[in-house]
């Protein structure tokens, strides 16, 4: 259901699209957990003028991470997890360009609304495994710029932080020792203070 809903996206914002951009980075994953994937995100433009821009992009990322935890307690064994990350985001916004006189660089900043979803299994040697899963909806600002090479052809590196959010993640942990019960959590997203969860993409566009 989800390939199909991100196959509809995509092709409804192509066919309207006046620009096309791809990018890879973070992106607002950085935000919703703290093993962001890294992944590639697919960008289309509906310019309104010279000035503003709706914006479209769909994305996908994956990523592996693997972790040791060093126990001083000598009757404590080390503990050693992978952790496997995947996530899309369906993401909309609004951007405005201020271009520079006698310049190919034209700084931006929007807003944009995004809905997310995150996936994430973390596996051990050592008593618990987890299942987590983020789902849900949120806004976001976004800064960056945009350098024109030729008529056809541009760079950009985007910057992207949640706002206000409604995402929620549940976490199954499955206690392998059997000495506890398995659990469910579950926790709201709650907006990083400063830059902390500043997401990032650099990419390419082609005019059509």
């Amino acid at each position: 259901m989800k390939k199909f809903i991100v196959l509809i996206f995509v092709v409804t914002s192509m066919i309207f699209a006046k620009q096309f951009g791809v990018s890879i980075g973070t992106g607002t994953f950085a935000g919703i957990d703290d093993y962001s994937p890294k992944h590639v995100i697919g960008h289309y433009y509906m310019g309104l003028n010279d000035k503003f821009t709706l914006g479209f992009s769909a994305g996908f990322g994956m990523m592996q991470y693997f972790e040791e935890i060093n126990h001083d307690d000598s009757t404590t064994p080390d503990e050693e997890f992978e952790i496997s990350v995947n996530g899309i985001a369906l993401e909309g916004e609004f951007l405005y360009f201020q271009a520079i006189p006698n310049s190919s660089i034209k700084p931006f900043v929007g807003l944009g609304l995004g809905i997310y979803s995150y996936n994430r299994d973390k596996e051990g040697d050592y008593k618990e495994e987890e299942e987590a899963t983020s789902f849900g909806f949120a806004q976001f600002i976004t800064f960056g710029l945009d350098m024109n090479i030729s008529e056809k052809l541009s760079m950009f590196v985007q910057f992207r932080k949640l706002g206000f959010s409604m995402i929620k993640t549940v976490n199954e942990i499955d206690d392998t020792s059997g000495t506890n019960d398995d659990r469910e959590e579950t926790i709201d997203y709650l907006t990083q203070p400063g830059m902390n969860d500043l997401g990032i993409t650099v990419g390419m566009k082609f005019n059509f």
